[in-house]
């Protein structure tokens, strides 16, 4: 058995035991995603579903000790896939499957110290933006320049410890990379970041190291978040590695602006730009989106990008999301 499938059973196993032991019942919740998009020039227009299943609960009084967990089910078409495009113009495109996303144990031995040990997604923790969420392009929120980081939907075993204060933040994790077999710790990758909370502005710095082939590979990278105004925000995200890879981009660039409560409602809009440096050229992608509440359950974001591949070819995509929250 797997250093990952003996943490797991262990993890759930002691999930079961803690539930029996319990009689209120276990917090769940649920996501589910609905995206159909039609691609110009391509005679197909692709439809998937995204089901997130999720759970998080203590396990003392004083709640610095907790389990959390969840599970993925996906089915549908692969529109980026489809399109072939780089960055991913919908961040839930992926293959068929049920899988286990996320199942960890967390630890705050202090107030301002936070240590998460399993199966995690580094996304949560590194190179991520306050405001890029509601974007449906993927490299609006995870530079594709960052090689063998644990994420959706290839979440892998890993370590990540926190520290944070009103001024200072300080994060590091190692993670398992995907398919690789080796447990060596130069065989891990390894990432720490630095978050600067200053006034209506965050900054985020971040270096990295991946095995790549037969070396390792080193990147670093710098998101800042910024609050214009109340209702008013944007983000910027650079980033870059060593340029000796060719299985991700060579440097990053994405940047958004985010209006909310339009007319004083729950209405959002964006406009985002984003482009990828590939070996012998570049990816562009702008993207405006609405995100519409319809009630406390439904959401619905169209969604409209401008796609440049690295052939030259040019692509408009609209997508309308559906999110049910429960």
């Amino acid at each position: 058995m797997t250093i990952k499938s003996c943490f797991i059973t262990s993890l759930l196993a002691g999930c079961l035991l803690f539930n029996n032991a319990q009689t209120q019942t276990l917090p769940v919740a649920f996501d589910i995603f609905v995206d159909y998009s039609v691609i110009d020039n391509i005679n197909t227009q692709p439809l998937r579903g995204l089901a997130v299943v999720s759970s998080e609960w203590a396990l003392n009084q004083s709640e610095n000790i907790w389990l959390s967990g969840s599970l993925i089910a996906y089915t549908g078409d692969n529109g980026s896939e489809l399109l072939g495009d780089w960055q991913g113009f919908d961040n839930i495109d992926a293959s068929d499957q049920i899988s286990l996303y996320q199942a960890l144990i967390g630890f705050k031995p202090q107030e301002n110290w936070q240590i998460l040990l399993g199966q995690i997604e580094a996304n949560d923790h590194f190179a991520f933006t306050d405001h890029g969420g509601l974007f449906l392009n993927s490299s609006m929120g995870f530079s594709p320049s960052i090689n063998g980081l644990s994420s959706y939907p290839d979440t892998q075993l890993g370590l990540v410890a926190n520290y944070q204060t009103d001024n200072l933040g300080i994060s590091a994790g190692v993670f398992k990379i995907h398919n690789q077999e080796s447990q060596r710790f130069d065989q891990l990758q390894q990432i720490v970041q630095l978050t600067l909370p200053m006034n209506s502005v965050t900054m985020r710095l971040g270096i990295w190291q991946a095995p790549d082939d037969t070396r390792s590979l080193k990147g670093a990278y710098a998101v800042v978040d910024w609050q214009m105004a109340r209702k008013l925000s944007a983000f910027v995200m650079l980033a870059n590695n060593d340029k000796d890879s060719i299985n991700i981009a060579h440097s990053h660039l994405g940047a958004g602006v985010q209006y909310d409560n339009v007319f004083d409602s729950n209405i959002s809009l964006g406009a985002g730009y984003t482009q990828a440096k590939l070996e012998n050229d570049k990816e562009s992608v702008v993207e405006f989106f609405i995100h519409l509440p319809i009630n406390q359950y439904l959401k619905i974001t169209p969604d409209l990008q401008w796609i440049k591949l690295a052939d030259q070819s040019s692509h408009k995509v609209l997508t309308l999301r559906s999110n049910i929250t429960f």
